[in-house]
């Protein structure tokens, strides 16, 4: 699988869970639900698997999976502690932009 599921999942639920921040419980899920979805869609991450964009391409590699599953597995713990304490209504949507941003460079072979 390439990386574009991950890309979605992460960029689409970020997105989702900041425009939602008024209602804390709502953005909170959102959040979560959006990280263990990155989980599984970054263990699916293939190394070799080409996506091509315009003039450039996505690739995958097995560093890019290693990172984009630790990164979202740590994200989803941080999150689900959060729980047990203060509630942060952005740390969750940020989270998510931020794993989403850091494969996105990753999967550019010419950065």
């Amino acid at each position: 699988m390439t990386i574009l599921p991950f890309l979605a999942i992460t960029f689409g639920a970020a997105a989702a869970s900041l425009l939602s921040r008024r209602n804390v419980a709502l953005s909170t899920l959102i959040g979560i639900l959006g990280l263990t979805g990155a989980v599984i869609a970054a263990a699916g991450i293939r190394a070799g698997d080409t996506l091509a964009i315009g003039g450039s391409q996505l690739a995958g590699s097995d560093y890019l999976r290693v990172f984009a599953l630790l990164g979202s597995f740590a994200a989803l713990v941080l999150a689900t502690l959060g729980l047990a304490t203060t509630p942060h209504r952005h740390a969750p949507g940020v989270l998510l932009a931020g794993i989403g941003a850091a494969g996105l460079a990753l999967a550019l072979p010419d950065a």
